[in-house]
């Protein structure tokens, strides 16, 4: 019962708490075991150093889509804000800015995440091929949006909210977004297609 309750009470912040600790998690272990010859120090440093990069070259694209998405949640569709926002009236100012903020920030935190996977990944951490940008970009593009996507489809469920086609649709095409954001990242920053 006492963990029924616990769950009900955690659902509002699961995806808020889900891609910070996504974020968090990957920032703290992949740069100790990519540091190779470097020591922990050095490694933090160049982590640090490449999230300074991330959300430089990734805010541009948060901003663009946070802002860019506000019409979904106008519309009632879905929104990177909670469910509960789009379910009442989603033409509030402050759901508005809710949704501006938080898809702002996953956007940027799903930048931080592949870039540093990409950082792990010059280090010499195997991982997948790449096709057009390095695989590090893939994967935490995908680590991030699939989490957004499969929670706030859950937290719809939670509310009692029957998931139509296109609420379905909307919010996987808003994790789409969210996992496009490490290659976009890539791309601004310099890369060239075709991986590392």
């Amino acid at each position: 019962m006492a963990l029924h309750q616990l769950s009900e009470r955690s659902v509002p912040c699961s995806v808020p708490v889900l891609v910070v600790g996504l974020a968090a998690a990957i920032l703290l272990v992949v740069p100790a075991v990519a540091a190779g010859p470097l020591s922990l120090v050095e490694a933090y440093l160049i982590t640090v150093a490449i999230l300074i990069l991330a959300v430089l070259n990734g805010a541009p694209y948060a901003a663009v889509v946070a802002v860019g998405t506000f019409p979904l949640v106008w519309t009632g569709s879905a929104g990177y804000a909670s469910p509960e926002a789009v379910t009442g009236n989603p033409s509030t100012a402050a759901v508005a800015v809710r949704h501006v903020v938080v898809g702002f920030g996953y956007v940027v935190a799903s930048a931080c995440v592949g870039s540093v996977l990409v950082g792990a990944e010059l280090a010499g951490l195997p991982l997948p091929r790449g096709v057009v940008v390095p695989a590090g970009a893939v994967v935490g593009g995908l680590l991030t949006g699939g989490a957004f996507v499969t929670l706030q489809l859950w937290r719809y469920r939670t509310l009692g909210v029957t998931l139509d086609w296109r609420t379905t649709a909307t919010t996987t095409g808003l994790g789409v977004l969210l996992a496009l954001s490490p290659a976009v990242t890539y791309w601004r920053f310099g890369g060239r297609l075709g991986g590392l």
